[in-house]
């Protein structure tokens, strides 16, 4: 039972001025009992040259992360049953950012990104959720940062509504819809995606850069 949220980008290095240069999220889910929603700013893109404009071959390392680039940051909310556990796991691509169009022999050429990751989960029932406030994302837990050790790889396995104690064990999955069953409250969760780009090389080609981050989210299983 999973929902799947496929984040896709376009990246474009141009060696002039006035080229846009961000991540374009689009989302994609299928499961029952979970939702995912992009509840980011600027059409939920991660947006670099709102850190450095313009962005050309031999730019130093751009990063937008939890703590410095507030409004860059793109939070995703999940919504699930508010006593169950959750698994969220991240794949990014191995390689970076790929040249679109490459015609040459080889592999396309690359520019390195570092995706960076944190969940909040503090929610209170009926509770409206300002995922941008310093007392939200003041409290976002960080699993992956932006700069550092690049995992390739990365998961979480967190409450949807974290427990006081920190120790009381989650309850069995959910029973499947029937007629007499009552639906569990639902919670929310935030899943915060920021990041790293570059250094881009001087030797860099200009052009579009693309890839593909999944993000998977599905109840905890403790089997």
């Amino acid at each position: 039972m999973k929902r799947l949220l496929v984040l896709c980008w376009v990246f474009a290095l141009s060696a002039v001025a006035g080229h846009a240069q961000r991540i374009n999220f689009g989302l994609s889910a299928g499961d029952v009992g979970i939702t995912l929603t992009n509840l980011g700013s600027e059409e939920g893109v991660l947006d670099f040259n709102a850190v450095t404009n313009p962005i050309k071959p031999g730019t130093a390392l751009i990063t937008i992360n939890l703590q410095q680039n507030t409004s860059q940051v793109v939070p995703i909310l999940i919504e699930a049953a508010e006593h169950l556990d959750i698994t969220v796991e991240v794949v990014t691509p191995p390689n970076g950012l790929e040249l679109v169009g490459h015609t040459g022999s080889g592999p396309a050429p690359t520019l390195p990104f570092q995706l960076g990751w944190a969940y909040w989960n503090l929610s209170q029932p009926l509770a409206v959720v300002d995922v941008y406030s310093v007392q939200v994302m003041g409290n976002a837990r960080e699993v992956q940062p932006a700069v550092g050790a690049n995992l390739g790889f990365s998961s979480a396995t967190f409450p949807m509504r974290r427990r006081s104690d920190g120790t009381t064990p989650p309850p069995p999955p959910p029973t499947p819809a029937h007629g007499g069953m009552t639906q569990p409250n639902t919670a929310k969760a935030i899943l915060y995606l920021y990041g790293s780009l570059g250094p881009v090389p001087s030797s860099a080609y200009s052009g579009q850069y693309t890839g593909q981050i999944q993000v998977l989210v599905s109840y905890a299983s403790y089997e």
